[in-house]
């Protein structure tokens, strides 16, 4: 039992990431590319889910605010970007 709460804890801490700001952006080589969401403090996440084809076609260079969960966590430095699923997009910023 006292194995199992810090453990859930850990998944809902980890599956909950609310609000994040940052620039989307097309990661990668023609035919592996992704969109990929950078944050303000420099961390690089995957885009996945539905909103993923529509942030890369129309928000490409764009600086918002998004309602994501975290799906995979980047495990060490040169293994690729962690995984986010979008769920809304909550503001687009004007330059």
């Amino acid at each position: 039992m006292k194995r199992i709460i810090p453990l859930l804890a850990f998944v809902v801490l980890v599956s909950c990431m609310g609000e994040m700001t940052g620039v989307i952006s097309v990661k990668g080589n023609e035919p592996h590319t992704y969109t990929a969401f950078t944050t303000e403090n420099g961390e690089l996440y995957k885009v996945d889910g539905p909103l993923s084809k529509e942030l890369r076609e129309k928000y490409q260079g764009t600086r918002v605010k998004i309602k994501a969960k975290l799906i995979k966590k980047k495990e060490k430095p040169g293994f690729g970007p962690g995984v986010i699923e979008v769920s809304e997009l909550v503001e687009v910023y004007k330059y």
